[in-house]
């Protein structure tokens, strides 16, 4: 059974490679500052001992090593990247889904990896499944590779199955605080009951928009239709900034390479965070401030239930699209930070990030988000059901510790 991440911004999947000890390169290390060798090398191999690995390809000539050899890597701009060098070869995955009978998905191109730096090793539990859209640069280089071994992402594996007919799918992630039930994946076609949803082109290369700003609004009740209709939103706070749409998922999938060895279990949510440029979180922080939060960085205790967060995006040809979901669902998690006093107290999931944007899982909490592929894709944006947030489900953790 392997625990895999979802991950949008890969096309190439791969999982650990069988060996007794981790194949660790560059100069990257899991214990930060005042450790000697010795002391990392236990670290690594205490993670190492924990990891669920995938038997490398049997019999292969140099030629089809080289061949087959594949890197991925992960970074920003301005940053030395963390590598994954692995041997590509094929699984089956078994899939079992929310309602129906076990889907097989035969003959799935995967990496086995065998060398890699350490950070990605602490990361990432058993690996990667990528979703990244299926225009992005292939990884191989080195030699050409038959159709079946050539890295594509799950989506498009099953359109060229017929498992399903469209390449496209929909992340729904269920917020701890306002739903019940698990998060889950839908794949191919779908559209919501109630709620209609917001589709914007993206140009090819990757999941990601142009975000030009966020604003917030109260919405007052009608006293007639008793429907709630939003009120002008404040003033905007630009952000013009490229951005990633990360829900930061792990999956649990079982595969083979030939024999069938489990069944996974449904997602469940990993990082909460979303990242802006200084000055965008500064201003979102003094917006909590005016509304009752204690410092900067923290969420006001009583949020008001008709708050909306609205979501200002341009396309490639620079027409904007706006979306508009419950502020409480972006702005509110389970997690609460204890300080030195021993208070423990809500913190705001939006924090500084890089030269990107990054809109992470509580943006996926505020919508169901939908990425289609192909000649023309394109995210879509769902609002995720107004609700109500349940009383007492808290998880603390020490002061200034990520979420």
């Amino acid at each position: 059974m392997l625990h895999l991440l979802f991950d949008t911004g890969s096309k190439p999947s791969w999982v650990w490679g069988r060996q007794d000890h981790p194949g660790v390169i560059g100069d990257d290390r899991v214990i930060r500052g005042g450790t000697d060798d010795q002391a990392e090398a236990v670290a690594q191999q205490d993670i190492w001992d924990q990891k669920c690995t995938f038997p490398y390809p049997l019999n292969l000539s140099a030629a089809e090593s080289v061949a087959r050899s594949g890197e991925v890597r992960y970074g920003v701009e301005g940053m030395t990247p963390s590598t994954v060098s692995f041997i590509q070869t094929t699984a089956h995955l078994h899939v079992k889904p929310a309602q129906g009978k076990e889907i097989q998905i035969k003959d799935f191109p995967i990496g086995v990896a065998y060398a890699y730096t350490a950070g990605v090793m602490a990361s990432y539990v058993d690996g990667i499944l990528g979703f990244g859209q299926q225009g992005e640069r292939d990884v191989f280089e080195t030699a050409p590779l038959s159709k079946e071994l050539t890295s594509r992402s799950v989506h498009m594996h099953l359109v060229e199955k017929k498992i399903i007919e469209k390449p496209e799918f929909y992340v729904h992630l269920m917020h701890p605080l306002f739903d019940d039930g698990s998060s889950f994946v839908t794949f191919g076609s779908w559209s919501h009951t109630v709620n209609p949803k917001t589709s914007i082109s993206v140009s090819e290369g990757g999941w990601h928009s142009y975000l030009k700003s966020i604003s917030f609004s109260r919405f007052k009740k009608d006293k007639v239709t008793k429907r709630l209709d939003p009120v002008a939103p404040t003033s905007s706070i630009a952000v013009d900034r490229p951005v990633i749409f990360d829900s930061g998922e792990s999956s649990v999938f079982s595969m083979s390479d030939g024999s069938h060895i489990g069944y996974p279990t449904h997602l469940f949510a990993g990082t909460v965070q979303s990242y802006f440029p200084k000055d965008t979180v500064d201003m979102i922080w003094e917006k909590m401030t005016e509304m009752g939060a204690e410092v900067p960085g923290l969420c006001p205790e009583h949020l008001p239930h008709v708050l909306a967060v609205h979501f200002t995006f341009t396309d490639p040809s620079g027409k904007e699209f706006r979306i508009t979901g419950q502020a409480e669902r972006f702005l509110k998690t389970h997690w609460r930070s204890r300080n030195t006093a021993g208070t423990a107290r809500r913190l705001l999931p939006i924090v500084q990030g890089d030269r990107w944007a990054i809109l992470g899982s509580n943006f996926f909490y505020t919508f169901i988000v939908g990425f289609v592929d192909g000649r023309f894709p394109s995210v879509n944006f769902t609002p995720q059901e107004w609700k109500t947030a349940k009383p007492g489900i808290i998880t603390v953790k020490d002061e200034g510790r990520h979420i």
